[in-house]
């Protein structure tokens, strides 16, 4: 490529280290001399640039009344007779008609830059986005759409920093890239697998004889607690913050089993003839003893206190028993008592003891046998025999007959 002879507005400003406004200010001046593309753009000699760079910027010649205020004469000699001073940069040297025609083959090379510029660029992007698709495919598929433009974000700033000339190394330089990027999120994976397998142990275990409200706050309290863990933790350690949590509930329902299983054996104690009242109290004592019962009590001391809280209802229900019977007994027997009065009136009136209008009063007999049952009811214990039974019901009836209130009937 030859020499480069002519500089654009923005080329000469980066040569100067100039801005383009400050160029553009001189060259319109006149101060600068340069040559235009038939576009009108400008076009400033390497000659001129270089003087410029050597003498410093050109200064506009003093008017005639300029000069005369110039100090030194031979400085104002040399300024009337086109010559300038050291301290007034030196005017650059005329140019040829010829160096002033636009060369096309230069236009050519700066079109042929600028189409190399264009495709470098055009080349460099497609490179990064190639590399970025790639990268992008390397990505686990359970992220998130936030987790994948996180990553994302990241893997386009490394890979941005590399060109084309790194080619050969992008594949492993991308699966380094992803895998670096992947770091934390992995972790935070890991930890949430961690937890999530945490708790469907300990949900597993949930006590199925727990009631539904207790059941609900156990999982709350196993959840909270691996939640508020540090992300630090193993799977073992999690179960253990898991179960620390819920061991309240967990001994809540223990005593109760506890308490149940003890108040089941308790009721097979309750004799079988206890009556309905006798079985009301030995559940209340059972009650009252179970109530009473912590989770770390001894299961045979709370067994022992169960009997001696039944023992006086044991006790009393063989005396109940026997009572009943007792006045089972003497109600048999009051009720053949009663059937032994009529047959000793008609034995009475067979032995003309007492008449037929007596025996045929029913209201008399009735009120006969009423005094039986009363009296009766007063002497039986309810192991007389029958012939006991009719010594005593003649007895009653033969002092009621004796009765000077009766001697009508004779």
């Amino acid at each position: 490529m030859a020499e480069k002879t002519y500089f654009s507005l923005p080329a000469a400003a980066r040569e100067l280290g100039v801005s383009t406004d400050v160029l553009r200010r001189q060259y319109r001046s006149g101060l600068i001399a340069a040559i235009k593309t038939p576009g009108g753009q400008p076009r400033f000699p390497i000659e001129t640039i270089e003087l410029i760079k050597q003498n410093g910027w050109p200064q506009a010649a003093p008017s005639e009344n300029e000069i005369g205020s110039i100090p030194n004469q031979a400085s104002r000699e040399a300024v009337s007779d086109g010559e300038y001073p050291n301290s007034l940069a030196a005017r650059p040297r005329p140019i040829d008609q010829e160096e002033l025609d636009f060369r096309p083959m230069q236009m050519e090379q700066a079109l042929a830059c600028r189409e190399s510029e264009k495709r470098r660029k055009h080349n460099l992007f497609y490179f990064h986005q190639r590399w970025i698709d790639h990268s992008r495919g390397l990505l686990p598929y359970w992220l998130t759409p936030e987790q994948i433009a996180q990553v994302s974000r990241q893997i386009e700033s490394e890979i941005k920093g590399h060109t084309p000339e790194d080619e050969l190394c992008m594949s492993s330089l991308c699966v380094d890239i992803v895998r670096l990027a992947m770091l934390p999120l992995n972790r935070q994976r890991e930890t949430a697998q961690a937890r999530e397998a945490a708790l469907i142990r300990v949900r597993a275990e949930t006590p199925s004889d727990a009631t539904d409200s207790e059941k609900a706050r156990f999982q709350a309290l196993a959840s909270n607690a691996i939640q508020r863990a540090g992300d630090e933790v193993d799977g073992e350690t999690l179960l253990a913050v898991a179960w620390h949590a819920v061991a309240p509930i967990l001994a809540a329902v223990e005593l109760r089993r506890k308490r149940e299983k003890l108040r089941a054996w308790a009721l097979h104690k309750l004799p079988w003839q206890a009556s309905e009242k006798e079985q009301r109290e030995g559940r209340a004592a059972i009650n009252r003893v179970i109530e009473q019962m912590r989770g770390e009590d001894d299961e045979v001391e709370i067994r022992d206190k169960i009997e001696d809280a039944l023992e006086p209802i044991g006790a009393a229900i063989p005396k109940r028993i026997e009572n009943e019977r007792r006045a089972q007994r003497i109600a048999g027997l009051v009720s053949a008592a009663k059937l032994h009065v009529g047959a000793y009136l008609r034995t009475l009136y067979n032995g003309g003891e007492i008449d037929h209008e007596a025996i045929c009063d029913w209201e008399w007999r009735k009120e006969l046998e009423e005094i039986v049952d009363a009296q009766l009811q007063e002497q039986l214990r309810g192991d007389e025999t029958s012939t006991r039974l009719t010594d005593l019901v003649e007895e009653i009836l033969n002092d009621q007959l004796e009765d000077p209130e009766d001697d009508e009937w004779e």
